[in-house]
């Protein structure tokens, strides 16, 4: 969420405009940011069911990876997002500071 903000008040500082994309700089399927998070807290994988697109039963198929281009806020913003794992980190960091 640093990343996310740190964008939005570069973005109102030097007055962008359009849609900007902001992410992680990396594409993952939804099973593997499942595995990273509990790989991260070393949580036991058995308890994640993967599912398909399909098998929701969902309106829209999902694609396969998530994620988003992230050129032009890179380009115009000077974004630099933190990995997934990197994230995790600091999610981590915020919450043991809370205790």
């Amino acid at each position: 969420s640093e990343d996310l903000a740190q964008a939005c008040i570069t973005a109102a500082m030097r007055g962008a405009s359009g849609i900007y994309h902001t992410s992680g700089p990396e594409t993952h399927s939804i099973i593997d940011l499942a595995y990273m998070i509990a790989d991260f807290w070393k949580l036991d994988r058995s308890f994640i069911n993967p599912v398909t697109s399909l098998q929701l039963n969902q309106p829209a198929r999902r694609p396969p990876r998530t994620g988003f281009v992230i050129d032009k806020a890179r380009r115009d913003l000077s974004y630099s997002p933190r990995s997934f794992p990197e994230g995790l980190a600091v999610v981590d960091a915020q919450l043991k500071q809370r205790r």
